[in-house]
């Protein structure tokens, strides 16, 4: 048993003060002042008596726990036996159970927060800046991506996986972006499960969004492919090493094979679900739409995809779907009640009245989308027309490592228009985003994100006191104080499943990392990348030439 306890204890929809929260067998039993925990579960005011360790609600452990064992009540009075019978044994002495000491963590200064959750990452530990990439629009950033050094898949995520806990999130949503390019689902499958594996060993809840690229892999083609191919290969966010021969993706029939295959071997994996991520509308087949749809309603998991991110997205839209991607989408059975859609700068209010008839999300990314020089999206909108909206990374924040509370103050500065009386989001609406309805994208819709019995025991500790101090005015909400104030170096623990995976004073439960960062320096050392490689071994022009040429299409596409 694990009692989370903090100043404020904030459920999602309720504040509560002096608060604790209990946790059993990877979910939330109990949400109550801390004195009523205390009572029911670490034995009242400093009395030595049995802990509770079976709740399994708010009113459990009532009269019936208060009653003494059997073995501690008056046997009934014995009838003498007739002369004949002899007297029976005296009965065995029981020792009963020791009870269970609950582990605490928190306390004063503290605010337990249900877990956040990073509704959009790629996994990759190792950014894109770090890889030599410099930040552009998005089409010759990509081109770039896919001549920068490779990196391995597990110690890519594992370093991720690392961060992200110390940023404050306890979920990643991975929209895996397939180093592979062959349309060979063995190498998918073996990224894949590196990926899902380094989250799970670093602790992280992980909803891993399989992805598949099958068209316009360096630059977005509205014509038949010249005979000498594209001008660059660089596809959506690869990671791994660029293949030899044309790039192709997994056919539709594989594509859903390994869909399947990954979600039957992770399924009795409570930390980890898996569902589909088609890259985007410019990238996929119709047919593979088609197939994606059906499954995932079959099957009710989510459906991810990048979406109207970019200009030039835009752009393709409309001309070859007549500005009506989102439709196109729709048309196909890809539109529906588990669908979000990633990033959506340059969606509008048409789309947004049809995402809300159907039920799709948008997750919003608004780090990447200001770095890629994509734009802002219209996160206001979508609200008015009653479409949810979680908050993603994408793995390209502005400081280039994740912080659940700057990008979530990110997004709530973005979204204020100019003028009084004007519309600008509210710091609750900020902060849902990373709770209730990014848990809305994920697999986990209803158990993740808020903070009540029943509930999978995802917590996010942060010290108000470091970020309040010396002195703000009591009359402000505790958690729009953090909101404002807070950021990772606030972060005091990181619950997942009722199990502390991060805590500041100890560091990781499960993974070292100065173990992880010597792998990774070693992993550089072989390609001639270390910490002592020469400037030419280093040089970044072939990342450079890449970007180039993708420019120079589009200036006269």
């Amino acid at each position: 048993m694990l009692i989370v306890r903090g100043d404020f204890v904030w459920t999602g929809e309720r504040l509560i003060p002096d608060g604790a929260v209990v946790c059993e067998d990877g979910r939330i039993v109990a949400v109550d002042p801390w004195s009523s925990v205390r009572e029911r579960f670490v034995g009242g005011s400093g009395e030595d008596r049995p802990r509770g360790t079976g709740a399994r609600g708010p009113d459990a452990g009532g009269a019936a726990a208060s009653q003494a064992p059997p073995e501690a009540q008056a046997p009934p009075a014995a009838q003498a036996p007739p002369e004949t019978q002899a007297p029976p044994p005296p009965p065995e002495p029981r020792t009963p159970p020791e009870p269970r000491t609950p582990r605490i963590v928190g306390g004063p200064g503290a605010v337990v927060l249900p877990g956040l959750i990073n509704a959009h990452h790629h996994g990759n530990g190792i950014t894109s800046f770090a890889r030599g990439v410099q930040d552009d629009n998005l089409e010759p950033w990509l081109a770039a991506l896919g001549a920068a050094p490779a990196v391995d898949p597990y110690l890519d995520t594992l370093w991720a996986a690392m961060d992200t806990l110390e940023a404050g999130y306890t979920t990643m949503v991975l929209f895996q972006s397939t180093a592979d390019r062959t349309g060979d689902p063995e190498a998918a499958y073996a990224e894949a499960t590196a990926r899902i594996n380094a989250c799970r060993d670093a602790g992280l809840r992980v909803a891993f969004g399989l992805d598949v690229t099958q068209q316009n892999f360096g630059v977005y083609e509205t014509a038949a492919r010249p005979a000498s191919g594209s001008p660059a290969a660089g596809g959506r966010r690869p990671s791994g090493p660029n293949t030899a021969g044309p790039p192709r993706g997994l056919s539709t029939a594989d594509y859903i094979a390994l869909l399947e295959r990954l979600r039957a071997e992770y399924a009795h994996d409570e930390g980890v679900a898996v569902f589909a991520a088609p890259s985007g509308p410019e990238w996929v087949t119709d047919e593979t739409w088609e197939a994606v749809g059906a499954w995932t309603k079959q099957h009710g998991v989510p459906l991810h995809t990048h979406c109207l991110e970019s200009p030039l997205q835009a752009e393709y839209a409309r001309r070859v779907h007549g500005g009506r991607a989102v439709r196109h989408l729709d048309k196909l059975g890809a539109l529906h009640d588990r669908t979000a859609l990633v990033h959506g700068v340059y969606l509008t209010a048409d789309d947004f009245r049809l995402m809300a008839q159907r039920g799709a999300l948008l997750i919003t990314n608004p780090g990447s989308n200001l770095r890629l020089r994509c734009g802002v999206s219209p996160v206001l909108t979508a609200l008015d027309h009653g479409v949810t909206v979680a908050l993603g990374t994408d793995g390209c924040t502005l400081g280039d490592r994740d912080d659940a509370l700057a990008e979530m103050r990110l997004l709530f500065y973005l979204q204020r228009e100019a003028g009084i009386g004007t519309r600008a989001l509210t710091w609750e609406q900020a902060l849902r985003a990373a709770t209730t309805s990014a848990a809305a994208a994920t697999p986990w819709r209803g158990e993740l994100g808020v903070i009540r019995p029943g509930a999978r025991a995802d917590l996010t500790v942060l010290r108000r006191d470091e970020a309040a101090g010396p002195w703000v005015h009591p009359g402000l909400h505790p958690v729009h104080v953090l909101l404002h104030r807070a950021a990772r170096q606030h972060l005091a623990a990181s619950v997942v499943g009722g199990r502390v995976v991060w805590e500041r004073d100890s560091g990781f439960a499960a993974v070292s990392k100065a173990d992880a960062a010597a792998r990774l320096a070693a992993y550089f050392d072989e390609q001639g990348l270390g910490g002592g490689a020469d400037l030419p071994a280093a040089d970044t022009a072939p990342m450079d030439a890449a970007a180039a040429r993708v420019r120079d299409y589009y200036r006269t596409w």
